[in-house]
């Protein structure tokens, strides 16, 4: 009896001790670990030498940035300037603190990725009027965020000088507008979004704020910003002309966050200080001013040969290429950075649920880099993958499915109309018009805050979009077959492009829920180990009625023995 027990109790424990180690071992462990630890990863960028992982630091440890020789990168004819960092600029030898916005998790770790930054030099020296760029800071004053650096690559038809065009401000000030952009050197002059200048050499714009009644502002990135000032200045300016550039559209993008407007430059002049005798007439006073005036910029249309980016991928996946045609002139020597994702790096609840619930075949975040540095505006073109013929064979938690490949970008980002779903029906939403038609042929059905698409009848769909959150939108680009040797999707902007499957059917073949497998293996050992409690239990239980029956028996002999003074012998 005692030894049963013992078993029982043994095999309870491990019982325990064998579901709990899930969500109280390993996984502990791992979040443990990513929440203390961090690498960087440095990126030659432009340059040669691939790449060197330094660390892991603890996440309270700063870090002294290297050169890029102790790295062993290098780069003909161009002299090393510093490392770009989630779009943040750190020279040689700054020192780097862990910020999380920075990083992404892999491998139960925070990677932060270090790109190399170079500047063309020259047999006098390097600076940045002899640069194929000169680079803006932009300050946020007395308001909120971190500086933003944005490269600006057009060059005026004034030798040496180049065309900044003013982005709108992506910072916040509570109780406060912007009211726009101030420049160092250029006197009290106030810049709007969009606004367009001829600038000879790096330069440094603030922030300025005007006091709101309606408490927060955040800024739209694509909407106009507004200013109160006009310009009343006539201090000298060091490298600003006395003319704003022609309203002709730059070429250049800025590898930032704030993407330059589309709004017309403005008529308002930067400051310039002119100096003439009286004797001079009024067209030599304007000829001989301190800063040469530059001649507009002639509004000619801007030819663009597409460019091919290509990237191998290994491992076991379905992918083994990706192609990005890039359509749009995003500056010089563009690179395509692929980085794989899982459900803990995904950085949107659309592409974390494709990927936690089976569904993704393969998810990669795709994003740009102009001249080494990481780009952050539009970058019209097609992605395509290059696929190994796997995909036709995967498991799938569908009884029935279509292979798609899908793009997933912000609401803000997106034009055209897309399928939405009020929580009971679904409809076909078109921005433009505020119009919503019901539809049969798809629904949305919500899980967790993500809509999760079923295709009812897929006759008629090829290219398409819908909403997974109130702020992510997917769009969808249907395979012809499941056996196909590539797919592509045509994007505005570089995001996670990921290849999926999509149900297809009345949404009853699936809970939209995906059990995890070692969910299934921690059941399988539960269930086995209490079909081995039964039979001990019922082995021991046999063997007690034996032992009672035995004791009964002997109980008996006993007593017909003391009454007859004979045994049964």
């Amino acid at each position: 009896m005692n030894t049963a027990k013992r078993i029982f109790t043994l095999l309870v424990a491990l019982v325990i001790a064998f579901t709990s180690a899930p969500l109280f071992g390993v996984e502990a462990e791992a979040l443990h670990y990513v929440e203390s630890m961090y690498t960087i990863n440095f990126l030659a960028g432009s340059g040669i030498g691939g790449s060197e992982t330094a660390g892991p630091y603890a996440i309270e440890t700063s870090v002294r940035l290297p050169s890029a020789v102790a790295c062993g990168f290098t780069k003909n004819n161009a002299t090393f300037e510093g490392w770009e960092i989630g779009g943040h600029y750190y020279d040689y030898g700054d020192t780097y603190s862990f910020d999380k916005d920075d990083a992404i998790v892999r491998d139960d770790q925070y990677v932060i990725y270090a790109t190399a930054i170079w500047s063309d030099s020259t047999s006098s020296g390097t600076s940045s009027s002899s640069s194929k760029y000169i680079t803006g800071t932009y300050k946020a004053g007395d308001g909120e965020g971190r500086d933003v650096r944005v490269k600006y690559s057009e060059k005026a038809t004034q030798e040496g000088y180049y065309i900044v065009e003013f982005p709108n401000c992506t910072f916040t000030y509570k109780d406060h507008k912007f009211a726009g952009w101030k420049v160092s050197g250029a006197g009290d002059t106030l810049y709007e979004a969009g606004d367009k200048v001829a600038v000879n050499d790096d330069f440094t714009a603030t922030a300025q704020w005007k006091k709101s009644t309606t408490g927060v502002t955040v800024r739209d990135p694509n909407a106009p910003s507004e200013s109160e000032s006009e310009s009343s200045s006539s201090q000298g300016t060091a490298g600003v002309t006395s003319k704003p550039a022609s309203s002709a559209p730059a070429s250049s993008k800025p590898a930032s966050s704030a993407p330059a407007s589309s709004k017309p430059a403005s008529s308002k002049p930067a400051s310039s200080n002119s100096s003439s005798s009286a004797s001079e007439s009024e067209s030599s006073s304007e000829s001989s001013s301190s800063v040469p005036e530059v001649p507009e910029v002639p509004d000619e249309p801007e030819v663009f040969d597409p460019i091919s980016l290509a990237y191998n991928i290994s491992g076991d996946v379905p992918v083994t290429g990706i192609e990005f045609l890039l359509k749009e002139d995003i500056g010089e020597n563009p690179q395509l950075r692929v980085i794989a994702l899982d459900s803990n790096s995904a950085t949107d609840a659309a592409t974390a649920e494709f990927i936690a619930s089976g569904d993704a075949l393969a998810a990669f975040e795709l994003s740009l880099l102009a001249d080494g540095l990481a780009y952050h505006g539009s970058s019209l073109g097609t992605v395509t993958y290059t696929l190994n013929g796997t995909q036709a064979d995967a498991e799938s938690r569908f009884d029935s499915y279509v292979l798609a490949m899908v793009h997933v970008s912000n609401i803000g980002d997106y034009e055209g109309e897309y399928y939405m779903t009020d929580g009971e029906n679904t409809y076909l939403y078109t921005p433009e018009t505020d119009f919503r038609s019901a539809v049969s042929n798809v629904t949305l059905k919500e899980k967790d805050g993500v809509n999760r698409l079923i295709i009812k009848d897929a006759s008629g769909l090829y290219n398409f979009a819908y909403q997974a959150t109130a702020n992510v939108i997917v769009e969808v680009n249907l395979l012809n077959a499941a056996s196909a040797a590539s797919a592509s999707i045509d994007v505005t902007g570089l995001s996670p492009v990921l290849l999926v499957q999509l149900e297809v059917g009345d949404g009853s073949s699936s809970s939209g829920f995906a059990i995890p497998f070692w969910v299934w293996i921690v059941v399988g050992v539960v269930v086995l180990l209490v079909v081995v409690l039964v039979v001990l239990y019922l082995i021991n239980r046999k063997n007690e009625e034996r032992r009672y029956e035995e004791m009964r028996r002997r109980s008996a002999h006993s007593s017909s023995s003391s009454i007859t003074g004979f045994d049964d012998d």
